[in-house]
Formats: C-alpha cells, structure tokens, sequence
C-alpha cells in the first residue's frame, strides 16, 4: 500500500530502501514535487558535509595557525606589498620568490637569463632556472607578479593591484589575516556550498539516467518487468544515498574516491538485484485461506 512520505523523512526511508525493497518500491510513488524537493534536501546535506568539514578541519588546525605565526610579517595597502624578508619556496614543479625590496621586477633582465643570453641578473630567480623539477615560476615584488613557464617560455607580468581588484583584495596584512583568516575560511566554505548543491541536484538526476541503464540490464536478467519509470525512480533514491555515503567517506575519512565510487558501483548492483527479485510486495495478489477447512481439521483432531 502506498504511503505518502515527508522529503525530510524520505532520507531515511532512502536509507532504509538498501535492506528494505519496499521502502524503495514505496518512495519511487512519491509525487515529483517530494522528489525534486528532497533532491535539494540531499545536495544541501552533502554540501554541509562536504565543506561544512573543510571549513572544520582548516579552522581546528593548530600547526597551520602555528605556520601562520611564523610567518614574517607582511602587508598589502594601496598597491604595494610588502614581506619583512624574502621568501624562497620550491614544492613539485613550481618555484615561488618573494622579495618587496623589487620594486618591479625587470622583464628585460629575466628574459636574458631564461634565453640564456646573458650571465647576470637576479641570483634567485637563477636558482630556479637551474632547478629542474620547477617548470613554473612565480615572482612576486612590490608592485608587480611575473609568471615564467619554462616548457612555452611564456613571460606574464601583471601589476599586483589589478590581480588584488579583481579578487576584491584592496588590504591585508599578517594580523588581519591571524585575526579573520577563520571567517574568511567559512565564508569561502559557504561560497562553495551554494556552488555545490546545484551542481548535486543536476548530477542526482543526470548520474541516475546511465544507472538506470544499468538496471535494465538487471531487470532482465532478474526477469523482472519493471517499466524505465520504476527502475529510474529505484535508481535515484539508491544513488542518492550511495552520494552521501560517497561525500562521508572521500571528505571525513579521506578514503580514494575512485575506489569508493567502484564500490559504491557494485553495492548499487547488488541493492538493485534484490530489489528486483523481491519486487513490489504490495503488488502480489492476496492469499484467501479457507476458514471452514482449518475448522474441519481441528475438529476431526479433537
């Protein structure tokens, strides 16, 4: 019989629905309104997960804030940047130099040294020239940014007030960031959410059209006769819940996220296997039981 089931509550039943076929049978009779409303309902969830998490772990992170205290100071106002000492930083394939007593650097001077067509110049920046594992390099002074990508032997330059503007960066300094960085961590969290949750709404609907290919196979395999509708609809509340678990084990417990979406491939087959050879219970024709037989029986017993 079907029951009509509140968005809120139809997570669970979702959740219910991976041991429980009629569970699934009955959500898949939900109006399409209670569907598409507990679709927003599950992406805002796995955005909150997801970077409700993120945001968690940046701001209870002591040794960052501890990183961040020994940074030296530094400050960004009116167009000028400045860092009380220059830094030096080489990680994978990328080499960072920072040093605010450059007023600009000199395009002339850098493109001499990349080309190789003069032996002077800036003593770090040669440094990375030299170092072959950096194939970008990134240098920053007062005014000006200068990106170098060894493989195209591509010059960017641009002033660092107009990359700030654009970001919308007009000040900063070590002790606001010291004293903000934890409001701007979720501000960007929430930022990111709202660009998750339609992103999660589109692929609820889009992802569970090639699964519900999926369960055609399944569905004649099984001999089943559910129609597309059925086994769409089946499809989605089983995904929707394999996406929460998806967003719980890739963010909380950093499990590799191909290798839980391999698994949670093969537990979407086997939940819809037995769905399909359970089938709607509610669907089966009743069974009459005569009543006179049994008494019968019990009389001749007696």
């Amino acid at each position: 019989m079907y029951t009509k089931v509140n968005p809120f509550l139809q997570i669970i039943e979702a959740f219910k629905g991976v041991y429980s076929p009629e569970s699934l049978y009955n959500l898949r009779k939900q109006s399409t309104g209670g569907k598409i409303l507990y679709a927003i309902i599950v992406s805002i969830l796995i955005a909150i997960i997801v970077c409700g998490w993120v945001v968690f772990t940046i701001n209870t992170d002591e040794e960052l804030e501890n990183q961040l205290l020994q940074l030296p100071n530094f400050s960004y106002a009116s167009g000028s940047f400045y860092v009380e000492e220059e830094i030096v930083l080489a990680a994978d394939n990328s080499y960072l130099i920072i040093n605010t007593n450059q007023e600009k650097w000199d395009l002339a001077t850098l493109k001499k040294q990349a080309f190789e067509t003069s032996s002077g110049g800036y003593k770090e920046f040669q440094k990375a020239l030299d170092n072959s594992n950096a194939t970008q390099i990134m240098l920053i002074s007062q005014t000006t940014m200068v990106t170098y990508e060894k493989n195209t032997g591509e010059f960017i330059e641009l002033p660092l007030y107009n990359f700030l503007n654009a970001l919308g960066i007009r000040t900063f300094s070590k002790d606001i960031i010291l004293d903000g960085y934890k409001g701007f961590v979720a501000k960007t969290g929430f930022s990111l959410g709202l660009f998750i949750v339609p992103f999660t709404i589109i692929n609820l609907f889009f992802t569970t059209l090639f699964l519900a290919l999926v369960a055609l196979i399944i569905n004649a395999v099984c001999k089943s006769n559910e129609s597309f509708a059925t086994l769409y609809w089946i499809s989605f509340y089983v995904q929707s819940v394999l996406t929460i678990i998806r967003a719980i084990g890739s963010s909380m417990l950093s499990i590799n996220d191909f290798r839980l979406s391999s698994i949670c491939f093969i537990v979407y087959i086997v939940i819809m296997v037995r769905t399909l050879q359970t089938g709607d219970v509610t669907l089966r024709p009743a069974t009459l039981y005569s009543l006179n037989d049994d008494l019968d029986d019990y009389l001749n017993n007696m």
